[in-house]
């Protein structure tokens, strides 16, 4: 995926390719509203698989918040197809 996009990634420098797939939208974070605003451009766009990650929740914090995010996730994307 990353070969399609212009970003420019190399492994030989990760603190500058994870601060350019951060920037770039690659990986989204932020309040459950703004996360659904994106996967809806994304959509809108034609991509038609995403992955959520909620595992460094859950490895941080623990499961009941890891759950709480994701639903909050998914009810905001209920909420933008309305």
């Amino acid at each position: 995926m990353l070969r399609r996009t212009d970003l420019r990634i190399h492994h030989s420098r990760p603190g500058l390719g994870a601060r350019a797939l951060v920037d770039s939208g690659v990986f989204l974070h932020g309040p459950p509203g703004n996360i659904a605003a994106r996967l809806a451009e994304y959509d809108r766009a034609g991509l038609d698989e995403v992955v959520v990650n909620i595992a460094g929740v859950y490895a941080e914090h623990v499961r009941p918040d890891a759950v709480r995010d994701l639903q909050e996730i998914l009810a905001a994307c209920r909420e933008a197809r309305n």
